[in-house]
């Protein structure tokens, strides 16, 4: 619903003046809000790895906090879908959901893998064409390397796994999936408190192995 308004601002909105008397349209300007909520993932990241010692009030806020940045993911994707952000961009958005980093944490692994598949299921369908199939089968390739890793926590795994049958699939859903359908905010509470309650969700392993994108691999 969101995505669809943008593309109804961008068709009526005026051009917006800068500093400098220079003028930007609302396409630009949405861009640069979009880059900025995906760089503040990472920061988001950092506010969930701080969860000891926390009270129940202050988990429930990471949990939602976590919430609202799946949610940020799944815009920028559905904006994609109705042609506001090119296809390079978001490529770039795979490569740094998906590729290891030095020094990352494990925890920082697992939620941009968690984005990823968020991100993946929300664009798949329209990123995966002939054009882009050397990139999306290097994605898959990693991805599935990802599933045999068992230093990966098990619900890692399974929504990785779900990725790679939503793509066999052809992208077509074998089940609906409720997380995918607007969350009545009574319901992310009600999550969130359940969530800070399971000591498992806390829980993960050592680093996964890295692999990085240096070209693509059509080239080859």
């Amino acid at each position: 619903m969101y995505a669809q308004l943008c593309v109804r601002l961008n068709e009526f909105a005026p051009n917006f003046e800068e500093a400098g008397n220079k003028t930007t349209t609302f396409r630009k300007l949405l861009l640069h809000k979009c880059h900025e909520e995906f760089e503040k993932r990472k920061n988001a990241n950092a506010v969930l790895e701080n969860s000891e010692g926390l009270s129940a009030e202050e988990k429930e806020h990471n949990v939602i906090t976590k919430w609202k940045m799946l949610g940020n993911i799944k815009f920028v994707g559905e904006l994609f879908k109705l042609d506001m952000l090119h296809e390079k961009i978001i490529h770039s958005c795979v490569k740094e959901l998906l590729e290891k980093k030095r020094n990352q944490s494990t925890e920082d692994v697992c939620k941009s893998l968690e984005c990823l598949c968020y991100f993946l299921t929300t664009v798949g369908v329209k990123l995966d064409t002939e054009k882009a199939k050397g990139w999306m089968d290097a994605y898959f390739e990693r991805i599935e390397g990802l599933c045999e890793n068992k230093e990966l926590p098990r619900r890692i795994h399974f929504m990785l796994r779900d990725l790679v049958d939503l793509r066999k699939n052809k992208w077509l859903p074998r089940r609906s999936h409720p997380e995918s359908s607007p969350r009545p905010i009574y319901k992310i509470h009600q999550e969130a408190y359940e969530e800070s309650r399971d000591p498992s969700s806390q829980s993960y392993s050592r680093d996964p192995s890295s692999q990085s994108y240096s070209r693509d691999p059509s080239s080859q």
